[in-house]
């Protein structure tokens, strides 16, 4: 079963050299720690073009693009996701 969320972390030079890879790390933990591994996925992904405001990640279906992202807000993005995941549900279900 596919995730319903993809989120893309940039691991290109610009986004590397601002720890795009411990923000990998910790998006990855802490879609654990929501339970929401069915829900979510995380992936590392090639450059998002907006180097110049690295680290960046993009949140699929949607194709948002977060950038400057900052590692206090990966558990604020999960919990937010979570609940769109949860309010999508109740609406396709009533």
């Amino acid at each position: 079963m596919k995730s319903s969320i993809e989120i893309l972390v940039c691991r290109k030079s610009s986004c590397k050299k601002k720890n795009s890879s411990k923000i990998f790390d910790l998006i990855s933990e802490e879609i654990e720690a929501q339970g929401l591994r069915k829900k979510i996925s995380v992936k590392k992904t090639g450059c998002l073009k907006y180097c110049s405001n690295a680290p960046n990640i993009k949140i699929m279906p949607d194709q948002i693009i977060h950038s400057k992202f900052k590692r206090k807000q990966v558990e604020n993005l999960i919990t937010m996701l979570g609940k769109d995941i949860k309010s999508k549900k109740s609406k396709n279900s009533a």
